[in-house]
C-alpha cells in the first residue's frame, strides 16, 4: 500500500520558513507561490511570538489569508 502512495518532497512545505523567512518582507515571487497554491501546506515555526508578527511580511500575508 505505501509503495503506491505518491512521494512528496518536504522542501516545498519548508520553503517559506527556510528560504523566504517568515518574518522577511513579502516578495512578488513568494506572493505568487502562495496565491497559486504551489504547496497544499506550509510549515510554520512555533518559536515565533505573536508580538514578532509585522505587517507586509510572509507570515502576515499567510495569516491574513485565513
Amino acid at each position: 500500500m505505501w509503495n503506491l502512495t505518491p512521494k512528496i518532497s518536504a522542501d516545498i512545505p519548508h520553503r517559506l520558513q527556510l528560504y523566504a523567512g517568515l518574518l522577511n518582507p513579502l516578495t512578488e515571487e513568494i506572493k505568487s507561490e502562495i496565491d497559486n497554491r504551489i504547496s497544499p501546506v506550509y510549515k510554520l515555526d512555533w518559536r515565533i511570538e505573536p508580538a514578532q508578527k509585522k505587517e507586509a511580511t510572509v507570515l502576515d500575508y499567510l495569516l491574513d489569508l485565513v
